[in-house]
Order: structure tokens, then sequence, then C-alpha cells
């Protein structure tokens, strides 16, 4: 990507669609942020992150998976049983 004024250009329809994702953007990079706190907003989760991925296709923009890392944040005493993110065929490690 030439800059990163283009990289705002080309992602600048890149939202989330669902209200326990957020999206953050900032020079070439871009975090998504989701609350999870019961199996649905998993499912919304999940469905939001194949979307931006289809929607980063649809621009030609290619998302780099060996890069893409999750990170599970829990506040709760219980631990949390969660499932493996997929993004390009490319199991995400959680962290």
């Amino acid at each position: 990507m030439p800059s990163p004024l283009l990289f705002s250009i080309y992602t600048d329809t890149i939202r989330s669609s669902v209200a326990n994702v957020k999206i953050l953007k900032y020079a070439d990079d871009t975090v998504l942020l989701g609350n999870i706190s019961v199996h649905d907003d998993f499912e919304n989760y999940c469905d939001e992150i194949s979307r931006i991925c289809a929607e980063c296709t649809d621009h030609e923009l290619l998302l780099n998976a060996s890069k893409t890392k999750e990170i599970v944040f829990n506040n709760s005493r219980e631990t949390l049983d969660v499932p493996l993110i997929s993004i390009l065929l490319a199991i995400l490690l959680c962290s």
C-alpha cells in the first residue's frame, strides 16, 4: 500500500455491522474488538470477521493472516473455552 491515506480511502467502507464488534483503523493496521458475553455474540463476531475478509477481497486488499493475532481478555473468574478463529484458511493463535 503506497500510503496510509490510500489505505484509509480503500478501507473507509469497512465498518462494523453489529453492536458488539468495533473496528479501529490506524495507518495500515486494523483492529477488531469483540465484546463477547453470550454464544450469540461469538457467532456475530465470527460472521463479522468473515464479512470483513470478503470486503477486503472485494477491494483487492491483502489480509495477511500470518500477522493476524487474536487476544482474549477475560475479567471473570471462570475459564473461557474460546474456539480458534480461522481467517483465509489460517487458524489464528490465541494469546
